[in-house]
């Protein structure tokens, strides 16, 4: 999430899983784990965003004595491309020398309704 060029940061892991991958002829899985914003209209959606807004940044600069990092985190979240943009800039990178390298993502889990 704080890494300003995101398609560079995801070339550089597939080149890295590509060639282990070679060496031990198996396959990889990259799995990602990421704070979003909840997407819908339901009930726990909206609880869940007003969580992330609210709640986290005030406990952790609460807890933290750092109101400044907690109001990055929730400002960074709100940021960060939604769970099928990241998907579909995974899908469509041109990774490697001639641009043939690129993420086939077969599954996207959301967890806390749909914050991670």
């Amino acid at each position: 999430r704080n890494v300003p060029e995101k398609e560079d940061a995801l070339c550089e892991i597939h080149r890295v899983m590509k060639k282990e991958n070679e060496r031990k002829g198996i396959s990889s899985k990259l799995c990602i784990l990421e704070f979003s914003e909840p997407e819908g209209d339901t009930i726990m959606g909206y609880g869940a965003k007003m969580f992330i807004r609210h709640v986290v940044p005030l406990w952790g600069a609460f807890l933290s004595g750092a109101p400044k990092e907690y109001m990055h985190l929730q400002n960074s979240i709100k940021h960060f491309p939604k769970p099928n943009d990241f998907v579909s800039m995974m899908e469509s990178l041109k990774c490697g020398k001639k641009g043939r390298g690129s993420f086939r993502v077969e599954e996207v889990k959301q967890l806390n309704f749909g914050s991670v």
